[in-house]
């Protein structure tokens, strides 16, 4: 099994942008399979349907533009692979991404690394680890937390993407 080729690697990228520029439509999502994960340090979404509303409540709660992205910026470490428990047949992609998030209250900058574990061309778990630290363990009450942040802004915010981009 080959992993993703150049241009679909850059397709990937610019998708996962347009993800957090909140410019998304419903091909950006393609890359995710039906039971894709997505984790950062306060939400755990699993699936499809939950990681769509988590990135429509971020588009109705606040502008985002990209200030800096590189793709595949460093190699995973080993303590990352066996945290995603990459198999021989996964391939990870890296992405250091730095967005300012604008809402009416505040203007905040945050840079993220983001590791895409991909399978058969795929986004299977996406990790967003901010200032390229680990996530918490997913274990124990934190995670708990996040896990009912995830399923509950799949319950409250629409999981509908439009399938052209939108005016801002």
């Amino acid at each position: 099994q080959m992993g993703l080729d150049a241009d679909q690697k850059q397709q990937l990228y610019e998708s996962v942008l347009r993800i957090y520029q909140c410019t998304f439509t419903l091909n950006d999502f393609d890359w995710y399979t039906e039971h894709s994960i997505f984790s950062d340090p306060v939400t755990h979404c699993v699936g499809i349907d939950e990681i769509k509303s988590s990135f429509n409540a971020l588009r109705k709660f606040c502008g985002s533009e990209t200030l800096e992205s590189s793709l595949d910026p460093v190699e995973p470490t080993r303590e990352l692979l066996d945290f995603m428990r990459v198999g021989e047949n996964d391939e990870v992609v890296m992405i250091n991404i730095r967005q300012r998030y604008t809402t009416k209250l505040k203007v905040i900058d945050m840079a993220s690394l983001l590791a895409l574990k991909i399978q058969d061309g795929k986004i299977i778990e996406h990790y967003d680890m901010w200032d390229a630290k680990p996530l918490p363990n997913p274990k124990g009450l934190k995670f708990q937390f996040r896990r009912f942040s995830g399923w509950a802004t799949g319950k409250m915010v629409s999981t509908t993407v439009p399938a052209e981009p939108q005016p801002p």
